[in-house]
């Protein structure tokens, strides 16, 4: 049943694209709600020594030349605190299709900058999402709200959380030193997981904003290997902000913001899977039939990511690395430990609950003799879910009950099916070759009691080919790593070869 899909694009993980995208513009912009004036560029004595000021303020989000959407914050001092009310539109293609998104965050900050509580919002109609969490101390408590499905978690940290809206106040009100590195972890309420960001104080430099000279501060921010450039104020209001995938936000007036973005005029046909494509600089034979794929690579650091292990192999090499993918996994055993990881239940699985209980259970009782529930759930997967385009976070119960989805939706209920009928499983994310590139895409990896098996539900494969390049293995709180491979990933040579 080794078999590319019908629809062929769908497969990539244009998820990732935007979820990532998103999950570092709310988290690095600030946007938001209404007010009856917008605030001033000027700051005053008093709103300096307060360090922070009621308003509102609005971005343009552009794509090269062209706007592609807005966003706007509003700023509120409470009398135990801040509120800050975001809002963002965005108009994207994504994997060939238009699609038109609106985040909003609402975040309550203690006088300390910590997070007290967050209600985020995706308005996405296929599949509408939102986490509504309230920080006790050092516990977040979540209500995700995935369709009808609602779930509940608990996250314990070592500290009270920051969100990185709050770090910038903050660190506005240092004694800011050129070239200093400040480091610090914030709460990403999208991910719902927390993340360290490193920040570079560059100095100041001259630039126009609504109309004025103002002189802002660069302040450079690295998170994992990224790398994004900011330009405040005195305040850390943002001026001019460079964010993933080429994307721009830049400090306007309400008018000039919105202007064309709520037609979709003036917008771009920019394909954010296409152009996050790697292409190979020679290939050298061909893929199908293939029984195993050598890269020669260079551009990013191996040890970032899972690439080594199991059927794939790193070593280094005078110009970079080389990597090896093989057809099959070597024979291996689980440990308890293992095993009952890979069988655990976590948020967005959800193996429990009845109707993800009765699908496994229908599956086992329908698989083929001699088959395995393993390609069994595969199958069943590839053949019940429609390809489609869906940026959303997955719930496995949500898919289940919508079935449709690109290849993180396919590969999460896959997941969630294996673990819930006993076998132990894991979501794999990374690169996967299709019409002559490597787009981002995900799969799933399974124990059979023998050895691991790739395999991949949105392509029909029992057993993945060697154009699936694993990179991470988990879902959105690992999967945004892989932004860091755009711009960066070199392959120099890609060998499909046919062993004996």
């Amino acid at each position: 049943m080794n078999v590319k899909p019908i629809t062929p694009f769908f497969d990539s993980i244009g998820f990732l694209c935007v979820i990532g995208f998103l999950s570092l513009l709310v988290n690095h912009l600030q946007i938001g709600m209404s007010q009856p004036e917008e605030t001033d560029i000027a700051i005053t004595p008093e709103e300096l020594a307060d360090g922070f000021r009621e308003g509102i303020e609005w971005h343009a989000i552009y794509l090269r030349e062209a706007k592609v959407g807005f966003s706007k914050l509003e700023r509120r001092v409470t009398p135990d605190g801040f509120v800050l009310k975001q809002m963002m539109r965005l108009n994207m293609t994504v994997m060939r299709q238009d699609q038109v998104l609106t985040v909003s965050v609402k975040t309550h900050l203690n006088r300390d900058y910590t997070l007290k509580s967050f209600d985020l919002r995706m308005d996405n109609p296929a599949a509408p999402f939102a986490a509504v969490g309230r920080v006790d101390g050092t516990l977040v408590n979540v209500a995700l709200t995935m369709g009808s499905y609602t779930e509940r978690k608990k996250i314990q940290l070592d500290k009270a959380p920051m969100v990185e809206l709050g770090v910038r106040p903050l660190l506005m009100q240092k004694n800011l030193e050129e070239g200093q590195r400040y480091a610090m972890k914030y709460f990403d309420p999208l991910s719902l997981s927390e993340k360290e960001m490193s920040i570079v104080y560059l100095g100041t430099s001259k630039m126009n904003s609504l109309g004025e000279d103002v002189e802002a501060h660069h302040l450079r921010r690295y998170i994992g290997d990224q790398v994004f450039d900011a330009w405040v104020n005195d305040l850390g209001e943002v001026l001019d902000e460079r964010l993933p995938l080429g994307y721009i936000a830049i400090r306007e007036t309400e008018a000039e913001a919105t202007y064309g973005v709520m037609r979709y005029e003036g917008t771009v046909q920019h394909d954010v899977v296409e152009k996050s494509a790697i292409h190979a600089n020679e290939i050298i034979g061909d893929l199908n039939n293939a029984s195993q794929a050598t890269w020669a690579f260079n551009g990013i650091d191996p040890s970032s990511f899972n690439l080594n292990g199991h059927r794939q192999r790193v070593e280094p090499t005078e110009t970079g690395h080389r990597m090896t993918i093989e057809r099959h996994h070597q024979p291996s055993l689980l440990t308890e430990t293992e095993r009952a990881a890979y069988l655990a239940d976590s948020s967005m699985l959800s193996i429990n609950h009845p109707k993800l209980q009765a699908a496994a259970r229908d599956i086992k009782t329908g698989a083929n003799a001699g088959e395995g529930v393993g390609p069994a759930v595969v199958d069943w997967v590839f053949k019940k879910l429609k390809k489609k385009p869906v940026v959303s976070l997955p719930s496995a119960v949500q898919v289940l009950e919508m079935r449709e989805g690109d290849c993180n939706e396919h590969a999460t209920l896959a997941v969630a099916l294996l673990r819930a009928a006993g076998v132990p499983a894991r979501l794999a994310s990374g690169l996967a070759f299709l019409d002559g590139k490597f787009l981002f895409h995900a799969w799933v990896e399974y124990h059979d009691g023998a050895r691991w098996v790739s395999a991949d539900p949105t392509w029909g494969q029992e057993e993945a080919d060697v154009g699936h390049v694993r990179f991470l293995w988990g879902g959105i709180e690992t999967q945004l790593a892989l932004l860091q491979v755009v711009g960066n990933l070199k392959i120099d040579t890609l060998t499909w070869e046919q062993q004996p």
